[in-house]
C-alpha cells in the first residue's frame, strides 16, 4: 500500500499539478521508493525489538502481528499499526484520486476554459481528435472515449 500511495501522488502531481510534473525524476522515485522501503522496514522490525511480537496464524501457515495482545503496548502498536499503515495511506490515496478525477471531469466538462490553447481537430467532421499544449492532461488517444476513462486507467 505504501507504493501505491507514492504512485498516487505522482499521479496526482502529473495530472493536477502540471507545473510541477519536471520535478518528478527518476532521482526523486528512487527517494521515494526508499522512504517506501524504510516505512515499511520500520514497521516491520518494531516486533522484533519488543514492540508487540509475531504469533503464528490460526493455521500455523504464517504469521503475524499480535493482534491480540492487550498489554498498553500492544495497544499501541495496533493502533499505531492501523492508523500510521492503513487509515493514513487509504486517506491519501481517496484524496488523490478524488482530485485526479475531479480535474479529469473538468477538463472532459470544460475542455475550452481550463485551456484556452486545446484545438480541437476537425471539429465540424468527425471530432475524432484533440491536441494538447504540454501543459496539460494528455487527452489525445483517439481510442479512449472519455477524459475520466484516459486518466483514472
Amino acid at each position: 500500500i505504501n507504493t501505491q500511495v507514492a504512485v498516487a501522488i505522482f499521479r496526482f502531481i502529473t495530472v493536477c499539478k502540471p507545473q510541477f510534473k519536471s520535478l518528478l525524476t527518476p532521482s526523486l522515485a528512487r527517494k521515494f521508493l526508499a522512504l517506501v522501503y524504510c516505512h515499511t522496514l520500520s514497521f516491520t522490525l518494531y516486533p522484533l525489538f519488543g514492540w508487540s511480537k509475531y504469533v503464528k496464524e490460526p493455521f500455523h501457515v504464517s504469521c503475524s502481528t499480535d493482534w491480540h495482545d492487550r498489554t498498553p503496548a500492544g495497544v499501541a502498536f495496533s493502533i499505531s499499526m492501523i492508523v500510521g499503515c492503513f487509515c493514513t495511506h487509504v486517506l491519501i490515496l481517496i484524496i488523490c484520486y478524488y482530485k485526479i478525477f475531479s480535474r479529469s471531469r473538468e477538463l472532459q466538462l470544460h475542455p475550452r476554459e481550463t485551456n484556452p490553447r486545446m484545438i480541437f481537430e476537425q471539429e465540424e467532421e468527425d471530432k475524432k481528435g484533440v491536441n494538447c499544449c504540454d501543459k496539460c492532461v494528455c487527452v489525445c488517444e483517439v481510442s479512449t472515449p472519455t477524459v475520466d476513462a484516459h486518466v483514472l486507467w
